[in-house]
């Protein structure tokens, strides 16, 4: 056996030696030493998006390496890939999750952390009413314009009208 033995080998343990003038040694007897995967941590890094913005690229930290060992020169090393639900229309309120699978290396099992995408608002949207004539008696659908915009879509934007003969 040595430091650079590869996981799933085995090694017979055995004694040899030794003297004294109240004992006999047997040292027929042996042991088997396996060796096992060493665990990587896999850790995403945390992300921050403004809302709107296009999905950022997932990376992640790897910590657990042996013997000088890293992902250039391990034995079968694949690195994971990182995904999250996130998109361009994912809510302020929600921090979808990132997490990583599907790496693989001879040596080595990996056990994942997650991460999250935080979502910060985008800027400020004005809306602005748009000034309009109506004669006498008739109807009108009030109007705004939106400026700052991120996407297509606004909510919640009822406008209404008030003032002398709004009635």
């Amino acid at each position: 056996y040595s430091l650079t033995s590869n996981a799933a080998s085995t090694h017979t343990i055995a004694c040899s030696g030794g003297s004294s003038t109240n004992y006999t040694f047997t040292t027929s007897d042996t042991a088997t030493l396996t060796v096992t995967q060493a665990p990587l941590t896999i850790s995403p890094i945390n992300q921050t998006v403004t809302y709107g913005a296009s999905r950022p690229t997932y990376s992640f930290g790897v910590s657990g390496w042996k013997n000088s060992q890293s992902a250039a020169n391990a034995a079968g090393y694949v690195a994971p890939t990182c995904t999250s639900s996130y998109s361009e229309t994912s809510v302020v309120t929600t921090s979808p999750a990132i997490t990583c699978s599907g790496g693989a290396a001879t040596n080595y099992s990996f056990t994942y952390q997650s991460a999250a995408v935080t979502i910060n608002k985008a800027g400020t949207l004005r809306i602005t009413p748009t000034s309009l004539s109506a004669n006498f008696g008739s109807t009108y659908t009030p109007a705004y314009t939106a400026s700052g915009l991120v996407g297509s879509s606004i909510s919640s934007v009822t406008p209404s009208y008030t003032g002398a003969g709004s009635t």
